[in-house]
């Protein structure tokens, strides 16, 4: 009788050591819990600042002819320490108004020889600071997973302005 009541009372703190892990557990998942709401939240927020200026920068351009931008692409060596290739854009400003030229968004479509789209990219060109009838080259290089060499194949580069930001 006595082994009975020891045994029943080794059970009795066993059970409330278990009850006090559960009490335990339930404060830690409700504590991850509002954590995970917390960040849920600035992802909601950062997704939707992410979608806001997505949204601008793709907005069509506005008080610009086509004849305000020149910008060429071209396919070339852009380091002499890298053994692939890129892209050089150069980039003339043309406006009439004499505003300076701060930054483009273009979309660039590279092709090789039989007019195939190796790869397509829209590009941000920033901090270009172009006057009136001014010419800047910009160059930059390009390279796959693993240091692929993309343009490898490359034959030439089509380019759109898709939107200018004057100063």
């Amino acid at each position: 009788m006595r082994e009975a009541e020891v045994l029943i009372g080794e059970i009795r703190e066993k059970l409330d050591q278990f009850e006090r892990l559960a009490t335990l557990m339930e404060k830690k998942e409700q504590v991850i819990d509002e954590k995970l709401k917390q960040i849920n939240e600035r992802q909601d927020t950062l997704d939707r600042m992410l979608s806001r200026l997505s949204s601008e920068i793709r907005a069509p351009v506005t008080n610009q002819t086509p004849q305000d931008v020149f910008i060429r692409g071209e396919i070339a060596d852009v380091n002499p320490f890298n053994p692939h290739r890129g892209i050089v854009y150069t980039i003339t400003n043309k406006n009439e108004g004499g505003r300076t030229l701060d930054s483009l968004l273009v979309s660039s479509r590279i092709v090789d020889k039989n007019k195939n789209v190796i790869t397509k990219a829209d590009v941000v060109i920033e901090g270009i600071s172009l006057k009136k009838n001014e010419t800047i080259r910009r160059p930059f290089s390009v390279a796959g997973k693993d240091n692929q060499n993309l343009l490898e194949n490359a034959e030439s580069i089509e380019v759109e302005i898709l939107k200018v930001k004057w100063e």
